[in-house]
């Protein structure tokens, strides 16, 4: 008894569960097999469990916080930058609301928020501000209501960016502040989309939709290392023009040297021409 896997006659490995069961068979003891084939289950549960990894990483590598909570205002998730920042694991942070993990003025102006989400049913932003051991920071906050497939709200959402050094040179040179509000507002928009969906695909779909609009580009791309990092592949590649999502691409290490060695040391490519540039004219 128990899952085992099976090759077929012409070759074909299947995974099968087979369970046996004691009887009588005209008046003596035998046994009856049951083989059912698994092989479809397994490999949807192989392609989910793939797209859960790969949005994990997505959003524990995302340069700011990003979390749920359900209607009673208790965590749910909490990606690695928030429980990093706030020195909380998933065991301090998930089924705890925000009365138990940070101080009241903070705990009270996030209530406020989530509440506010949770009666419109619509998303809201806004800049609410945490305690650090180096002061007070600011946070760029975008909120948003979760719902399930027959469309009932479940809980909220958010992401949010921290932008205390931008606030402080904002107060340095408020002759600046307008162009300083465009950025920060800029930031918030190419990170923000409702990314908690049930389905991870989905999810990095509505990401590089929302980075081509915000950003104005043609194209807006996710893409993953391989585990020996010599190759990147393509989760999903997103033309403006077009509206058409497609994945599956492959860059290898050895063709591009110049551009791997860039992702391997640089944070981020700025390259104005992408043609000239040394770091990017191999694509």
């Amino acid at each position: 008894s128990g899952n085992w896997r099976h090759r077929k006659k012409d070759g074909t490995i299947i995974d099968v569960d087979i369970s046996r069961h004691a009887l009588n068979f005209r008046g003596r003891p035998a046994e009856l097999i049951l083989v059912h084939d698994m092989t479809d289950r397994k490999r949807a549960e192989e392609a989910l469990r793939r797209s859960e990894e790969q949005f994990a990483s997505f959003m524990d590598n995302l340069p700011g916080f990003a979390w749920i909570k359900d209607a009673r205002g208790k965590y749910v998730y909490a990606n690695r930058y928030f429980q990093e920042t706030f020195g909380v694991g998933r065991e301090q942070c998930y089924g705890k609301t925000d009365v138990d993990i940070f101080p009241p003025d903070t705990a009270a102006q996030c209530i406020d928020n989530d509440r506010q989400v949770m009666q419109t049913g619509r998303e809201s932003g806004t800049i609410e501000t945490f305690r650090l051991k180096d002061g007070l920071h600011y946070g760029l906050v975008r909120k948003f209501p979760v719902f399930d497939r027959s469309g009932r709200q479940m809980s909220v959402a958010g992401i949010s960016v921290d932008i205390t050094d931008l606030r402080r040179a904002e107060e340095t040179l408020r002759a600046a502040s307008e162009r300083l509000l465009k950025q920060e507002f800029a930031l918030l928009d190419l990170i923000q989309c409702e990314a908690f969906t049930p389905d991870p695909d989905v999810a990095l779909q509505q990401i590089t939709e929302v980075a081509a609009r915000t950003l104005n580009v043609e194209r807006a791309s996710i893409w993953r290392y391989a585990e020996d990092r010599s190759r990147i592949r393509c989760i999903d590649l997103y033309e403006l023009s077009k509206h058409r999502h497609s994945a599956g691409a492959e860059l290898q290490a050895a063709s591009h040297p110049a551009y791997f060695h860039a992702l391997a040391t640089s944070k981020i490519i700025v390259a104005n021409d992408a043609h000239q540039d040394a770091r990017t004219r191999e694509l």
